[in-house]
This record gives structure tokens, sequence and C-alpha cells, in this order.
């Protein structure tokens, strides 16, 4: 009811009562009636007052949710505001990923939750973009309520009517009134970025290795003939090649080792399947680092086993064995039925020597052999460290 239509109802019956009572009492009347219109009036400004703090809480929290949606959209974990000093007032999500109360994050008190390695590089930084009145962006690592680090981008833009002077926002110069800006977790391609340089690294020297080893395959291997001297190499570079198609297959993260002892034996059927060349070891995978020079000595071995060795003679047969043992892998290649031994060769040639200098060089291993009258018997020892693949993140 208006304040009109409470004077129009009173009207007749203050009329009545100075008709009936006099207008003495027609003023007591009047005076009550006007304590009674007043508090209805402070109750109706109170009402208003509350439905206004109501109207703007459901306001502010359809703006938070409208905020949420947009940071959810644009990949965003938290949403920032700062003063023109660079003190943060406002972190929206900072303390559900970080776990760090609101009241530690504000004005400078973020920064304690960067490594420790990042904290000064962006400290720094975002003294430069408050200086400069330019846009920020920068990639740090942020301690999150789990105890990890995460990878994570903040950029930022200062406004006002004196921030970034030209046709871009944020170029530089001027006053910032404040900064807003959003926080976004990169973890997941940043680590993309770092496997991709590692394979990247990994595929640049390992390719050196390969030319490298070409090259004294082709400067070391010796033959009779132009024709035997170019079948020579074109197996060891063959060799080479199934390792490489080896550790492709795997995505080259390594390979396992029976399957790198069957590839490089291939030629030679019927493994474990009453063939001249058996295979018995454990599962053992091995680094992408190590495949190609084990591949390189299972292939020198069968090499040498077919030109005089067991592998030379119909009923000849090589057994391959390995297991662990105190921290060291151990491999024995064991020849028989071959043509009769007498002793070690008067001198060396290039797939013994190379394999020497693969094991010692390359595994940090060793190398026995032992002429015994049934046939050549090699042990090869390599420490796991130098051939184990690298634990996954």
């Amino acid at each position: 009811m208006t304040g009109g239509e409470i004077l129009s109802g009173y009207a007749p019956w203050a009329a009545a009562v100075t008709a009936v009572l006099g207008l003495g009492t027609y003023a007591c009347l009047s005076l009550w009636d006007r304590h009674v219109r007043r508090d209805e009036a402070e109750a109706l400004c109170v009402v208003t007052e509350k439905e206004a703090a109501a109207c703007h809480a459901a306001q502010e929290a359809a703006l938070s949710a409208k905020r949420h949606r947009a940071l959810a959209e644009a990949s965003a974990i938290v949403l920032w505001r700062a003063a023109p000093d660079g003190g943060f007032l406002e972190l929206e999500g900072w303390t559900t990923l970080t776990g760090q109360s609101r009241e530690s994050s504000l004005g400078s008190g973020w920064l304690d939750m960067l490594h420790p390695e990042d904290r000064e590089r962006v400290r720094t930084l975002w003294a430069q973009c408050l200086a400069e009145c330019r846009t920020m962006d920068m990639e740090y690592r942020l301690r999150t309520a789990g105890g990890d680090w995460r990878w994570c981008r903040s950029r930022g833009v200062p406004i006002g009517a004196d921030a970034g002077p030209g046709p871009d926002p944020g170029t530089g110069g001027g006053r910032a009134e404040e900064w807003v800006g959003v926080l976004e977790d990169i973890d997941d391609r940043r680590r993309a970025e770092e496997r991709r340089l590692l394979v990247a690294r990994e595929v640049d020297h390992r390719a050196k290795n390969v030319l490298a080893v070409v090259q004294t395959i082709v400067r070391m291997s010796g033959a009779d003939t132009v024709k035997a001297y170019s079948a020579i190499v074109q197996s060891r570079i063959g060799a080479l090649a199934r390792a490489h198609d080896l550790l492709a297959e795997g995505g080259w993260s390594g390979a396992e080792l029976r399957k790198v002892a069957e590839w490089e034996l291939l030629a030679y059927r019927g493994l474990n399947d009453g063939g001249p060349v058996a295979l018995d070891g454990p599962h053992r995978p091995i680094s992408a680092l190590a495949v190609q020079p084990i591949a390189m000595v299972f292939h020198e071995l069968a090499t040498n086993a077919a030109k005089g060795g067991a592998l030379s003679s119909p009923g000849g047969t090589v057994r391959l064995t390995w297991w662990e043992e105190e921290e060291t892998l151990r491999m024995r290649w064991a020849e028989a039925g071959g043509p009769p031994v007498c002793g070690p060769p008067n001198r060396s040639g290039f797939g013994t020597r190379l394999i020497d200098a693969t094991v010692q060089g390359q595994l940090g291993g060793r190398v026995v052999r032992h002429w015994e009258p049934a046939g050549l018997v090699v042990e090869l020892s390599v420490p796991l460290a130098r051939i184990v693949p690298p634990a996954p993140d």
C-alpha cells in the first residue's frame, strides 16, 4: 500500500473522529498515525535493501558460473585479478588447485607455490610487465594440492584507459587500473614436447652412431672378391636396419631381448622348434640405445658360426641362453656339432673385433671365449644399468 493510499484510507475515519471527539483528540490520533506510517516506511526500506542484496548475490553467483564456464571452455583453471602494483586481489580456483588458502595467496603470496627454480624468473618477468604495462605470458611449475609439480601457463592483460596506448591493448606504456588474467594447465603439452625433444636427440645420436658403424663396416670388412665384399657389407648393414625396424615397431622405447635375438637369427629357421638355433631366457626389456649394439653382436656370432662354426655343418646347433646375476645380464652362445675346434685362430677377423668393441666399448661389458672340443662357447656379461630402459614418467 502506498503513502497516498494510506492517507485516503484514513481521511473519512479522521473526519468522523473529529466530529465526535474534538480537534485535540484528532491531533493525538494524527501523531500516532504518522508514527505508524514512518515505521511502515522503515520496514519497507529494510525489505527493499534485503531484496537488492539478494538480487546482487544472485547476479554475482550467475557471473561466477559464467566465469567458470568460460574458464572450462578456455581450458583455464584459475581466474585472477591484480592491483596496478601487481599485488593479487583475487584468484578464483587457486585454493582448489594448490591447497593454499585465499589469504595466503593474495599480494605476492601466490609465488610461494611456484617451483624454487622458476620463482625468481617469474618474479622478474612480472615486474617487467608491470613496469612496461604490457601483456604478461609466462610458463612455470606449480605445486598442486596433491603435492606434485605441474606446468602451468599464466596470461594477463592490463585494464584501464592508459593501458596499452597503441592499436593493440596491452602492448606497452601507460598505467593500468588493474590486471586480469587466466592460468591454464599445460603439463601434458610440456611433457609431450620434452618427450619429442628427447626422441629427436636420441634419433640424432643414434643416426650418428649408425653412420659411424657403417663407415667402420665399409672400411674394415674384407673379402677375396668384390661380390663377396658386397655381400658381407650388405649383411651387416641389414642387421642395423632390422634393429631400427624393431625399435620403430616399439615406438623407439626399447625392445624385448628375445625378440632382438629372433629378428637377427631369423635366417636360421626353426627357432626352439627342432631347428639349429635355440633360445632360452627370461623376459628382459632392453633400452633403445642397447638394441642396436646387441643386435650387431648376435648377427656377428651367427655370421661367424655360419662361415666356419656349428652353423656351417648340416647337424650343427647353437644354443643362446641368458639370465640375470648380481646386477649383470649374462648371455651364453654355445655351438655344437660343427667342424672340430682346434683352438683359437691365428688372427681375429673383423667380426670378432666388432663383437669385442661393441660389448666392451658401447655396453661396458666383457667377452670370454672358450674353444671347447664340442664347439665354441662365447660368454657375454653386461651391466644391467647399461641396458635397462628408463622408468616411465
